[in-house]
């Protein structure tokens, strides 16, 4: 038996593909054993468990993980841990449901230590708690990958003030997946507070569980200028879920089991009365019709791009004649930084040539190919860093028809000489001549 999808793994995107190594040790000791699959929900992070519970009362199984009653198998930071709770996604049958992650550091309330905004939603890695809450995110993220791939669904739950759904790893698993998202509040499950939440899911029917904005609760926090006013106890004990909540969701996940419709629980939209238009006395300005206004095109725009585009392309051929010039006068070894870059390229011209290595890249290059520039972007160092991707730059500038080939074998150098040595200096001064 295959333990999911390869082919549907290929068309994931890179960044879950770098993390999906985290299993591997897993995957391999796996081999084609599966564990029987008879579970139709795994929460983690599961404080009060009230959505396992909702489940298991609806006569489906469910089971909850959370490291305050299992600190070593629930820990989803640790290899061990990640590799109890891939165990458990395993188990799930098709169409079951992961559910998770936490919030704390996510939310506006924290954005002051944490450095999180939309721009920057990895925030201060140098912060123990934001690294840690990254990584865990990173973490669920490969166990949701996991679940899709084997025919099941997830659940991401935030406060709607969080920037999680930013964060470069959920971002593209959203994206993967196909995912949908919906606003609920806590305060129509029964909580004193209103608490407005953000649901996104691989599974469409996480639509049953909007819900109207109540009438009466009270916030959790205010804002006053630059400092928040809340009771800790309150923002503490509103993370955990409502019964209420857990059997909404609970009823929802019994219907997509059974395989009946979803209809009767999805929210019924308002039925807005269509707006009168109040008559107007005709006029003899009312009755000649307005006339069409002309949008002027951007030509001088457009003539801009395009010169831009002209002159990088001679900067480019100016660059390569030179630079065959310098090697041609080299008997030995040729240093990539010597070549006359900042004479041709300004600092925006050598944007505009990696964004067009990157477009490449993505949209041109083999799975070797992306595989080989992931390689090089994985390595420590970042002086060393630098210079083998513009080694890689190079070759996208000289080879136009054959960079991708040359790439691959580029890398496989690279690798070796890496694990060879430490060092870099000498061996990579010579990469030019290597490569040409």
């Amino acid at each position: 038996m295959v333990l999911f999808d390869k082919k549907k793994y290929q068309t994931a995107p890179k960044v879950i593909k770098d993390l999906f190594p985290r299993l591997k040790g897993f995957l391999k000791k796996m081999g084609n054993k599966c564990p029987a699959r008879t579970l139709d929900s795994l929460e983690i992070f599961a404080g009060q468990q009230e959505l396992t519970k909702a489940v298991n009362q609806l006569n489906m199984k469910g089971q909850a993980c959370d490291i305050l009653s299992k600190p070593l198998l629930h820990n989803i930071e640790t290899p061990d841990g990640l590799e109890y709770l891939a165990s458990k996604v395993l188990q799930l049958r098709p169409g079951g449901v992961l559910w998770g992650p936490p919030c704390k550091t996510w939310i506006w309330i924290a954005r002051n230590g944490t450095g999180r905004t939309a721009s920057r939603p990895a925030g201060k890695a140098s912060v123990e708690r934001v690294a840690q809450a990254n990584l865990q995110v990173e973490n669920f993220c490969v166990l949701a990958a996991l679940a899709w791939l084997r025919g099941c669904d997830w659940v991401v739950e935030n406060p709607s003030s969080t920037v999680i759904h930013k964060f470069k790893p959920l971002d593209r698993l959203m994206a993967w997946t196909g995912s949908s998202t919906t606003r609920t509040y806590m305060g129509a499950f029964g909580s004193e507070h209103c608490k407005p939440l953000q649901l996104w899911s691989s599974w469409n029917g996480i639509q049953t569980m909007k819900r109207k904005k109540p009438l009466g609760c009270k916030p959790l926090a205010r804002r006053k200028g630059k400092s928040v006013t809340g009771l800790r106890g309150d923002l503490t004990r509103s993370a955990a879920y409502t019964k209420a909540f857990g059997q909404a969701f609970a009823k929802s996940l019994k219907l997509k089991k059974d395989g009946k419709s979803l209809e009767k629980l999805m929210p019924v939209q308002d039925k807005k009365k269509p707006k009168v238009m109040k008559s107007v006395k005709k006029t003899k300005s009312a009755t000649k019709p307005m006339k069409a206004m002309k949008v002027k095109k951007p030509m001088k725009a457009m003539k801009s791009a395009k010169a831009d585009q002209k002159d990088l392309d001679n900067q480019i051929e100016g660059f390569l004649k030179e630079a065959a010039a310098v090697q041609a006068s080299k008997s030995g070894d040729v240093d990539l930084q010597k070549l006359p870059w900042k004479k041709y390229f300004n600092t925006n011209q050598m944007s505009a040539l990696w964004n067009r290595l990157h477009n490449k890249i993505q949209t041109q290059g083999s799975v070797d190919a992306k595989s080989a520039w992931g390689q090089i972007n994985a390595l420590s160092t970042r002086e060393g860093k630098g210079l083998k991707k513009r080694n890689v730059l190079w070759l996208s500038l000289k080879y136009p028809d054959d960079w991708a080939n040359r790439t691959v074998n580029y890398a496989q150098t690279v690798v070796k000489s890496e694990s060879n040595t430490a060092t870099e200096s000498p061996k990579t001064r010579g990469e030019l001549n290597q490569m040409s």
